[in-house]
């Protein structure tokens, strides 16, 4: 088998008869989406040092964030984000304590510490990438 690059042509869209289709330029949004300061005076997921580093090519990719902030010991997250950290299953390694969600799309590892490990993996694979992020420090 072998895995070549698909031709543009695969992702043409031809809409529908009868469909209307908007078109609209969202590369500002998504620079002032970065730039804005968090609404309602709440404060930001992710701290100062929270630039993402990639872990890995491909599908096996990993986020890893530092200065997340999804505790819930926070007083300004609601009720309804403290039940969904409360329902994450609990783990625990050389890389520390924290919670992980297993989704058919995404697993995110996030750590007690405020490190978060995000992929399209296996949550196995996100504890092994803060396993080797701990010893790198070393935890």
């Amino acid at each position: 088998m072998t895995f070549t690059k698909p031709p543009a042509s695969v992702f043409t869209f031809t809409a529908p008869p009868n469909t209307k289709v908007t078109t609209k330029d969202l590369s500002q949004a998504e620079q002032d989406a970065h730039a804005a300061p968090p609404a309602n005076g709440q404060k930001s997921l992710l701290g100062k040092d929270s630039e993402p580093t990639v872990i890995g090519k491909g599908w096996t990719s990993i986020v890893r964030l530092t200065g997340v902030d999804l505790t819930g010991s926070d007083a300004t997250k609601g009720p309804s984000a403290q039940a969904l950290l409360r329902s994450l299953t609990p783990v625990s390694g050389s890389y520390g304590t924290g919670r992980v969600l297993k989704t058919s799309l995404v697993s995110v590892l996030l750590l007690d510490d405020g490190t978060a490990y995000v992929g399209a993996v296996r949550p196995a694979m996100l504890e092994e990438a803060a396993t080797t992020a701990a010893a790198a420090n070393g935890k």
